[in-house]
Protein backbone atom coordinates (compact mmCIF):
# COMPACT_ATOMS: atom_id res chain seq x y z
CA UNK A 1 0.00 0.00 0.00
CA UNK A 2 0.96 3.76 -0.33
CA UNK A 3 2.63 5.08 2.30
CA UNK A 4 3.16 9.27 2.87
CA UNK A 5 2.87 9.95 -0.61
CA UNK A 6 1.12 13.52 -1.38
CA UNK A 7 -1.11 13.61 -4.70
CA UNK A 8 -2.82 17.04 -4.99
CA UNK A 9 -3.81 19.70 -7.38
CA UNK A 10 -4.97 23.24 -7.54
CA UNK A 11 -6.14 25.34 -10.04
CA UNK A 12 -7.86 28.83 -9.88
CA UNK A 13 -9.43 31.45 -12.76
CA UNK A 14 -10.39 34.94 -12.06
CA UNK A 15 -12.72 37.04 -15.74
CA UNK A 16 -12.80 40.79 -15.53
CA UNK A 17 -15.65 42.92 -16.95
CA UNK A 18 -15.38 46.40 -17.51
CA UNK A 19 -18.96 47.33 -18.49
CA UNK A 20 -17.89 51.37 -18.69
CA UNK A 21 -15.07 53.19 -17.50
CA UNK A 22 -16.98 53.91 -14.19
CA UNK A 23 -18.10 50.69 -13.89
CA UNK A 24 -16.07 46.97 -13.14
CA UNK A 25 -16.99 43.08 -11.52
CA UNK A 26 -14.36 41.05 -11.09
CA UNK A 27 -14.83 37.52 -10.18
CA UNK A 28 -12.22 34.39 -8.91
CA UNK A 29 -12.58 31.06 -8.12
CA UNK A 30 -10.20 28.79 -6.94
CA UNK A 31 -9.95 25.34 -5.55
CA UNK A 32 -7.76 22.99 -3.87
CA UNK A 33 -7.68 19.11 -4.01
CA UNK A 34 -5.36 16.60 -2.34
CA UNK A 35 -5.66 12.90 -1.42
CA UNK A 36 -2.71 11.43 -0.11
CA UNK A 37 -1.50 8.93 2.50
CA UNK A 38 0.91 11.47 4.25
CA UNK A 39 1.70 10.84 7.93
CA UNK A 40 0.26 13.30 10.72
CA UNK A 41 -0.03 11.81 13.91
CA UNK A 42 3.18 12.05 16.16
CA UNK A 43 3.79 8.73 17.67
CA UNK A 44 1.81 6.58 15.25
CA UNK A 45 4.55 5.71 12.92
CA UNK A 46 7.50 7.17 13.59
CA UNK A 47 9.18 10.38 15.51
CA UNK A 48 7.79 13.26 13.51
CA UNK A 49 8.94 16.95 13.96
CA UNK A 50 7.17 19.82 15.48
CA UNK A 51 5.12 20.61 12.42
CA UNK A 52 3.04 18.61 9.83
CA UNK A 53 4.74 19.31 6.96
CA UNK A 54 8.37 17.89 8.28
CA UNK A 55 7.15 14.29 8.54
CA UNK A 56 9.33 11.73 10.24
CA UNK A 57 12.84 13.11 12.02
CA UNK A 58 16.04 11.50 10.64
CA UNK A 59 17.82 10.11 13.32
CA UNK A 60 14.57 9.94 15.64
CA UNK A 61 13.30 7.30 17.73
CA UNK A 62 11.96 4.66 15.07
CA UNK A 63 9.69 2.79 17.35
CA UNK A 64 5.90 2.20 17.26
CA UNK A 65 3.40 4.03 19.80
CA UNK A 66 -0.22 4.26 19.96
CA UNK A 67 -2.48 6.67 18.35
CA UNK A 68 -3.63 8.24 21.22
CA UNK A 69 -3.32 7.94 24.77
CA UNK A 70 -7.14 6.47 25.37
CA UNK A 71 -6.12 3.53 22.84
CA UNK A 72 -3.68 2.33 25.30
CA UNK A 73 -6.04 1.72 27.84
CA UNK A 74 -8.63 1.11 25.49
CA UNK A 75 -6.88 -2.32 24.35
CA UNK A 76 -7.01 -4.42 27.90
CA UNK A 77 -11.02 -5.14 27.64
CA UNK A 78 -12.56 -6.38 30.77
CA UNK A 79 -14.94 -8.95 28.50
CA UNK A 80 -16.40 -11.59 31.12
CA UNK A 81 -13.98 -9.94 33.98
CA UNK A 82 -11.07 -11.32 32.27
CA UNK A 83 -7.87 -9.98 33.93
CA UNK A 84 -4.68 -9.31 31.86
CA UNK A 85 -3.81 -12.12 32.95
CA UNK A 86 -6.95 -14.55 31.27
CA UNK A 87 -6.94 -12.40 27.95
CA UNK A 88 -3.35 -11.88 27.11
CA UNK A 89 -0.32 -13.96 25.81
CA UNK A 90 2.08 -14.17 27.98
CA UNK A 91 0.87 -13.34 31.73
CA UNK A 92 1.80 -9.54 31.64
CA UNK A 93 3.11 -10.79 35.68
CA UNK A 94 5.55 -12.55 33.81
CA UNK A 95 7.36 -9.99 31.68
CA UNK A 96 10.85 -9.17 32.23
CA UNK A 97 12.85 -5.93 31.55
CA UNK A 98 14.52 -5.78 28.04
CA UNK A 99 13.40 -9.14 26.59
CA UNK A 100 13.40 -11.19 29.52
CA UNK A 101 11.45 -14.72 29.64
CA UNK A 102 7.91 -14.35 28.76
CA UNK A 103 8.28 -10.81 27.30
CA UNK A 104 7.34 -10.94 24.02
CA UNK A 105 4.73 -13.83 22.16
CA UNK A 106 6.70 -15.71 20.16
CA UNK A 107 5.09 -18.26 17.08
CA UNK A 108 5.27 -22.08 18.04
CA UNK A 109 8.67 -23.22 16.01
CA UNK A 110 10.29 -20.01 16.26
CA UNK A 111 13.08 -19.14 18.59
CA UNK A 112 12.48 -15.84 21.33
CA UNK A 113 15.36 -14.16 19.64
CA UNK A 114 13.72 -13.74 16.69
CA UNK A 115 12.00 -10.74 18.25
CA UNK A 116 13.87 -10.08 21.09
CA UNK A 117 16.94 -8.64 18.80
CA UNK A 118 14.26 -6.04 17.72
CA UNK A 119 13.75 -7.55 13.73
CA UNK A 120 9.91 -6.66 14.18
CA UNK A 121 10.92 -3.13 14.86
CA UNK A 122 11.73 -0.61 12.46
CA UNK A 123 15.03 0.39 11.21
CA UNK A 124 14.29 2.27 8.06
CA UNK A 125 13.45 5.67 7.45
CA UNK A 126 9.20 5.56 6.76
CA UNK A 127 9.07 2.40 8.31
CA UNK A 128 5.39 1.85 9.23
CA UNK A 129 4.06 -0.29 11.18
CA UNK A 130 0.44 0.32 9.63
CA UNK A 131 -2.70 -2.06 9.33
CA UNK A 132 -3.49 -0.32 5.84
CA UNK A 133 -2.79 2.87 4.31
CA UNK A 134 -3.55 6.02 5.94
CA UNK A 135 -5.85 8.20 4.77
CA UNK A 136 -5.41 11.84 4.27
CA UNK A 137 -8.09 14.11 2.42
CA UNK A 138 -8.67 18.11 1.78
CA UNK A 139 -10.52 19.75 -0.33
CA UNK A 140 -11.28 23.69 -0.12
CA UNK A 141 -12.65 26.29 -2.73
CA UNK A 142 -12.78 29.77 -2.75
CA UNK A 143 -15.27 32.49 -4.63
CA UNK A 144 -14.83 36.26 -4.71
CA UNK A 145 -16.95 38.61 -6.39
CA UNK A 146 -16.37 42.55 -6.77
CA UNK A 147 -18.41 45.40 -7.73
CA UNK A 148 -16.90 48.75 -8.06
CA UNK A 149 -18.78 51.65 -9.06
CA UNK A 150 -17.12 55.57 -9.06
CA UNK A 151 -18.60 58.29 -9.05
CA UNK A 152 -17.92 62.15 -9.40
CA UNK A 153 -17.43 62.70 -5.61
CA UNK A 154 -16.45 58.79 -4.40
CA UNK A 155 -16.62 55.35 -5.14
CA UNK A 156 -18.99 52.54 -4.02
CA UNK A 157 -17.35 48.78 -3.90
CA UNK A 158 -19.62 45.64 -2.91
CA UNK A 159 -17.87 42.52 -2.01
CA UNK A 160 -19.10 38.77 -1.20
CA UNK A 161 -16.29 36.31 -0.23
CA UNK A 162 -17.64 32.26 -0.09
CA UNK A 163 -15.15 29.86 1.07
CA UNK A 164 -15.44 25.90 2.09
CA UNK A 165 -12.89 23.75 3.62
CA UNK A 166 -13.45 19.77 4.30
CA UNK A 167 -10.72 17.53 5.85
CA UNK A 168 -10.52 14.21 7.32
CA UNK A 169 -7.81 12.04 8.05
CA UNK A 170 -7.57 8.26 9.80
CA UNK A 171 -5.20 5.53 10.15
CA UNK A 172 -4.99 2.06 11.97
CA UNK A 173 -1.60 1.29 13.75
CA UNK A 174 -0.11 -1.34 16.48
CA UNK A 175 2.77 -0.57 19.24
CA UNK A 176 5.62 -1.99 19.42
CA UNK A 177 3.73 -3.40 23.20
CA UNK A 178 0.48 -4.83 21.76
CA UNK A 179 2.04 -6.83 18.66
CA UNK A 180 4.31 -8.58 21.18
CA UNK A 181 1.17 -9.97 22.58
CA UNK A 182 -1.46 -12.20 21.51
CA UNK A 183 -5.13 -12.76 22.39
CA UNK A 184 -5.93 -15.38 24.70
CA UNK A 185 -7.85 -18.92 23.53
CA UNK A 186 -10.45 -17.90 26.30
CA UNK A 187 -10.53 -14.36 24.36
CA UNK A 188 -10.74 -15.87 21.34
CA UNK A 189 -13.38 -17.93 22.16
CA UNK A 190 -15.93 -14.98 22.23
CA UNK A 191 -18.63 -15.06 19.64
CA UNK A 192 -17.54 -11.89 18.41
CA UNK A 193 -14.11 -13.17 17.05
CA UNK A 194 -13.61 -14.10 13.64
CA UNK A 195 -10.93 -14.73 10.96
CA UNK A 196 -7.76 -12.62 10.25
CA UNK A 197 -6.32 -11.65 7.08
CA UNK A 198 -3.69 -14.75 7.28
CA UNK A 199 -6.58 -16.87 8.51
CA UNK A 200 -6.27 -17.43 12.23
CA UNK A 201 -8.61 -16.28 14.45
CA UNK A 202 -8.99 -12.89 15.54
CA UNK A 203 -10.93 -9.79 17.47
CA UNK A 204 -13.13 -7.72 15.44
CA UNK A 205 -11.81 -3.67 15.22
CA UNK A 206 -15.24 -1.89 14.87
CA UNK A 207 -13.41 1.00 12.58
CA UNK A 208 -16.72 3.42 10.95
CA UNK A 209 -17.67 6.83 10.69
CA UNK A 210 -19.78 9.49 8.39
CA UNK A 211 -17.28 9.93 5.83
CA UNK A 212 -15.61 6.70 5.04
CA UNK A 213 -19.21 4.49 5.71
CA UNK A 214 -22.39 6.44 5.65
CA UNK A 215 -24.26 3.60 6.34
CA UNK A 216 -23.17 3.18 9.12
CA UNK A 217 -25.20 5.24 11.56
CA UNK A 218 -24.17 5.41 15.04
CA UNK A 219 -27.12 7.51 15.40
CA UNK A 220 -29.27 4.47 14.24
CA UNK A 221 -27.34 1.88 16.38
CA UNK A 222 -25.61 0.90 13.11
CA UNK A 223 -22.11 2.08 13.80
CA UNK A 224 -19.08 -0.37 13.61
CA UNK A 225 -19.90 -4.57 14.70
CA UNK A 226 -23.72 -3.40 14.20
CA UNK A 227 -23.45 -2.12 10.59
CA UNK A 228 -24.91 -4.41 8.11
CA UNK A 229 -23.26 -7.12 6.07
CA UNK A 230 -19.85 -6.38 8.21
CA UNK A 231 -19.23 -3.16 6.85
CA UNK A 232 -18.76 -1.16 9.90
CA UNK A 233 -15.55 -4.00 11.04
CA UNK A 234 -11.98 -3.44 9.79
CA UNK A 235 -10.92 -6.27 10.37
CA UNK A 236 -9.89 -9.46 12.77
CA UNK A 237 -6.55 -9.42 14.83
CA UNK A 238 -4.54 -11.38 16.71
CA UNK A 239 -3.22 -8.71 18.85
CA UNK A 240 -4.50 -5.20 20.00
CA UNK A 241 -4.76 -2.59 17.44
CA UNK A 242 -5.78 1.25 17.80
CA UNK A 243 -6.69 3.59 15.28
CA UNK A 244 -8.32 7.20 15.27
CA UNK A 245 -10.10 9.27 12.54
CA UNK A 246 -10.85 13.11 12.80
CA UNK A 247 -12.75 15.01 9.98
CA UNK A 248 -13.89 19.06 10.08
CA UNK A 249 -16.28 20.89 7.17
CA UNK A 250 -16.19 24.38 7.31
CA UNK A 251 -17.96 27.29 5.88
CA UNK A 252 -17.19 30.81 6.22
CA UNK A 253 -18.44 33.66 3.81
CA UNK A 254 -19.31 37.35 4.04
CA UNK A 255 -20.90 40.45 2.29
CA UNK A 256 -19.21 43.94 2.63
CA UNK A 257 -20.16 47.04 1.06
CA UNK A 258 -18.08 50.45 1.32
CA UNK A 259 -18.51 53.93 0.06
CA UNK A 260 -15.95 56.37 0.01
CA UNK A 261 -15.33 59.88 -0.83
CA UNK A 262 -12.60 60.81 -3.46
CA UNK A 263 -10.19 62.06 -1.02
CA UNK A 264 -9.71 65.18 -2.17
CA UNK A 265 -10.49 68.32 -0.26
CA UNK A 266 -10.24 69.10 2.80
CA UNK A 267 -13.03 67.02 4.61
CA UNK A 268 -13.25 63.07 3.39
CA UNK A 269 -15.00 59.90 4.84
CA UNK A 270 -15.78 56.17 4.59
CA UNK A 271 -18.31 54.25 5.39
CA UNK A 272 -19.75 50.58 5.28
CA UNK A 273 -21.00 47.75 6.80
CA UNK A 274 -19.67 44.09 6.52
CA UNK A 275 -21.51 40.10 7.99
CA UNK A 276 -19.85 37.44 8.21
CA UNK A 277 -20.94 34.26 8.74
CA UNK A 278 -18.76 31.04 9.71
CA UNK A 279 -19.88 27.55 10.67
CA UNK A 280 -18.36 24.53 11.22
CA UNK A 281 -19.13 20.68 12.01
CA UNK A 282 -16.15 18.36 13.46
CA UNK A 283 -15.49 15.21 15.16
CA UNK A 284 -12.38 13.07 16.95
CA UNK A 285 -12.89 9.63 17.08
CA UNK A 286 -10.26 6.45 19.03
CA UNK A 287 -11.13 3.15 17.80
CA UNK A 288 -9.16 -0.01 19.42
CA UNK A 289 -10.19 -3.38 19.64
CA UNK A 290 -10.38 -3.08 23.59
CA UNK A 291 -13.02 -0.81 22.88
CA UNK A 292 -15.02 -3.06 20.56
CA UNK A 293 -14.83 -6.02 22.66
CA UNK A 294 -16.37 -3.42 25.50
CA UNK A 295 -18.51 -2.18 23.22
CA UNK A 296 -19.91 -6.13 22.44
CA UNK A 297 -19.70 -7.44 26.04
CA UNK A 298 -20.49 -5.51 28.90
CA UNK A 299 -17.89 -5.56 31.52
CA UNK A 300 -18.99 -6.97 34.98
CA UNK A 301 -17.42 -4.47 36.68
CA UNK A 302 -20.34 -2.51 35.53
CA UNK A 303 -22.85 -4.75 34.12
CA UNK A 304 -24.92 -4.86 37.41
CA UNK A 305 -24.73 -1.00 37.67
CA UNK A 306 -26.08 -0.38 34.15
CA UNK A 307 -29.03 -2.77 34.19
CA UNK A 308 -30.19 -1.56 38.10
CA UNK A 309 -29.73 2.52 36.48
CA UNK A 310 -32.22 1.38 33.25
CA UNK A 311 -34.19 -0.59 35.54
CA UNK A 312 -34.59 2.81 37.84
CA UNK A 313 -35.36 4.61 34.55
CA UNK A 314 -38.70 2.10 33.90
CA UNK A 315 -39.69 2.65 37.62
CA UNK A 316 -40.11 6.06 37.20
CA UNK A 317 -42.78 5.34 34.35
CA UNK A 318 -44.99 3.28 36.62
CA UNK A 319 -47.00 3.50 40.08
CA UNK A 320 -47.16 1.80 43.07
CA UNK A 321 -50.44 0.63 45.00
CA UNK A 322 -49.74 -0.04 48.56
CA UNK A 323 -51.67 -2.85 50.38
CA UNK A 324 -51.33 -1.41 53.76
CA UNK A 325 -51.70 2.45 55.22
CA UNK A 326 -48.25 3.92 56.26
CA UNK A 327 -49.34 6.72 58.62
CA UNK A 328 -46.12 8.09 58.59
CA UNK A 329 -46.22 9.23 55.39
CA UNK A 330 -50.14 10.23 54.91
CA UNK A 331 -50.90 6.93 52.79
CA UNK A 332 -53.94 4.72 53.39
CA UNK A 333 -54.65 1.61 52.78
CA UNK A 334 -55.08 0.78 48.81
CA UNK A 335 -53.94 3.90 47.61
CA UNK A 336 -51.99 4.11 44.32
CA UNK A 337 -49.17 7.06 43.78
CA UNK A 338 -46.97 7.83 40.98
CA UNK A 339 -43.10 6.19 41.70
CA UNK A 340 -41.56 9.96 40.47
CA UNK A 341 -43.85 11.41 43.28
CA UNK A 342 -42.42 8.43 45.19
CA UNK A 343 -39.01 8.87 44.72
CA UNK A 344 -38.14 12.39 43.90
CA UNK A 345 -37.42 14.43 40.91
CA UNK A 346 -33.34 13.95 41.66
CA UNK A 347 -34.00 10.69 40.03
CA UNK A 348 -37.53 10.71 38.25
CA UNK A 349 -35.97 13.83 36.17
CA UNK A 350 -38.00 14.97 33.09
CA UNK A 351 -35.21 13.91 30.98
CA UNK A 352 -34.81 10.39 32.82
CA UNK A 353 -38.62 9.78 32.52
CA UNK A 354 -38.59 10.83 28.70
CA UNK A 355 -35.65 7.74 28.25
CA UNK A 356 -37.72 5.24 30.51
CA UNK A 357 -40.78 6.15 27.92
CA UNK A 358 -38.58 5.28 25.23
CA UNK A 359 -37.84 2.07 26.94
CA UNK A 360 -41.51 1.12 27.40
CA UNK A 361 -42.21 1.98 24.23
CA UNK A 362 -40.26 -0.21 22.86
CA UNK A 363 -41.75 -2.98 25.33
CA UNK A 364 -45.09 -1.96 24.30
CA UNK A 365 -43.60 -1.93 20.35
CA UNK A 366 -42.33 -5.66 20.71
CA UNK A 367 -46.30 -6.81 22.36
CA UNK A 368 -47.68 -5.20 19.62
CA UNK A 369 -45.94 -6.81 16.85
CA UNK A 370 -47.08 -9.97 18.15
CA UNK A 371 -44.35 -11.40 20.31
CA UNK A 372 -45.87 -13.00 22.96
CA UNK A 373 -49.42 -13.62 21.58
CA UNK A 374 -48.77 -17.56 22.19
CA UNK A 375 -48.86 -16.69 26.09
CA UNK A 376 -51.83 -17.09 28.24
CA UNK A 377 -50.84 -13.71 30.06
CA UNK A 378 -49.79 -10.92 28.04
CA UNK A 379 -46.94 -8.97 29.84
CA UNK A 380 -47.00 -5.23 30.23
CA UNK A 381 -44.29 -2.84 28.67
CA UNK A 382 -42.58 -2.35 31.50
CA UNK A 383 -42.12 -6.00 31.81
CA UNK A 384 -40.95 -6.51 28.14
CA UNK A 385 -38.79 -3.39 28.80
CA UNK A 386 -36.92 -4.91 32.11
CA UNK A 387 -36.47 -8.50 29.86
CA UNK A 388 -34.35 -6.00 26.95
CA UNK A 389 -32.69 -4.33 30.19
CA UNK A 390 -31.49 -7.84 31.35
CA UNK A 391 -30.25 -9.15 27.93
CA UNK A 392 -28.22 -5.74 27.65
CA UNK A 393 -24.62 -7.43 26.65
CA UNK A 394 -22.86 -4.29 25.27
CA UNK A 395 -22.01 -1.00 25.83
CA UNK A 396 -22.50 1.15 22.95
CA UNK A 397 -20.77 3.10 20.98
CA UNK A 398 -17.28 0.84 20.08
CA UNK A 399 -15.06 4.02 20.01
CA UNK A 400 -14.30 7.31 21.96
CA UNK A 401 -15.73 10.20 19.76
CA UNK A 402 -15.89 13.80 20.39
CA UNK A 403 -18.61 15.54 17.66
CA UNK A 404 -19.44 18.64 17.76
CA UNK A 405 -22.44 19.08 15.34
CA UNK A 406 -22.67 22.75 14.98
CA UNK A 407 -20.35 25.09 16.10
CA UNK A 408 -21.51 28.62 14.15
CA UNK A 409 -20.16 32.54 14.53
CA UNK A 410 -21.90 35.40 12.99
CA UNK A 411 -20.68 39.05 13.17
CA UNK A 412 -22.28 41.98 11.85
CA UNK A 413 -20.44 45.53 11.87
CA UNK A 414 -21.13 49.24 10.69
CA UNK A 415 -17.67 51.49 10.01
CA UNK A 416 -16.83 54.96 9.42
CA UNK A 417 -14.06 57.05 9.16
CA UNK A 418 -13.61 60.85 8.83
CA UNK A 419 -10.50 62.72 7.28
CA UNK A 420 -9.76 66.28 7.99
CA UNK A 421 -6.72 67.99 6.93
CA UNK A 422 -5.74 70.81 9.02
CA UNK A 423 -3.30 72.21 7.18
CA UNK A 424 -0.33 70.70 4.75
CA UNK A 425 1.07 68.79 8.22
CA UNK A 426 -1.84 68.15 10.40
CA UNK A 427 -4.60 65.84 9.71
CA UNK A 428 -7.42 64.12 12.14
CA UNK A 429 -9.04 61.08 11.78
CA UNK A 430 -11.88 59.87 13.66
CA UNK A 431 -13.16 56.30 13.31
CA UNK A 432 -16.29 54.58 14.69
CA UNK A 433 -17.51 50.73 14.54
CA UNK A 434 -20.50 48.65 16.05
CA UNK A 435 -20.03 44.87 15.68
CA UNK A 436 -22.45 43.02 16.90
CA UNK A 437 -21.26 38.85 17.48
CA UNK A 438 -23.21 35.39 17.67
CA UNK A 439 -22.29 31.81 18.57
CA UNK A 440 -23.61 28.99 19.01
CA UNK A 441 -22.17 25.54 19.59
CA UNK A 442 -23.92 22.17 19.65
CA UNK A 443 -21.56 19.60 21.20
CA UNK A 444 -22.58 16.02 21.83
Amino acid sequence: DDFDNRDSYMWRASFRWEADDDLTLDFMHQAYDEESARTQRQGAFCEVGGNLVQGCVIGGTQTFHSVHPMSTGSTVPLVLGQTLKGFYLPDPAEIGANGGPGSVYVPQGLPATFIDTGKNKPSDYYQANVIRSPLHSNQESTSQLRLEKVFDQGSLSVAFLDNRRQFYRDTISASTETTNVRFSDTALAQPQAGTTASGAKGLPLGFSNRVIRPQCDMFAMKDASFCPNGEGIAGYFEHPVSGDASQSDARSKSFEIKYQSDMDGMFNFLIGAIDISNSSTSFYDVYATGITMNGLDVPTAIAGSTRAAFNGLIACTESTTFPEAIPSMGISAGQTLANKDILGSTICSPANIATGEILTGAGKAMIDAGLFSELTTQPTPATVARDIVARIDGLYSEHYQSLTDTYALDATALFTEFYFDVNDQHKITLGLRYTEDTKEVKVN
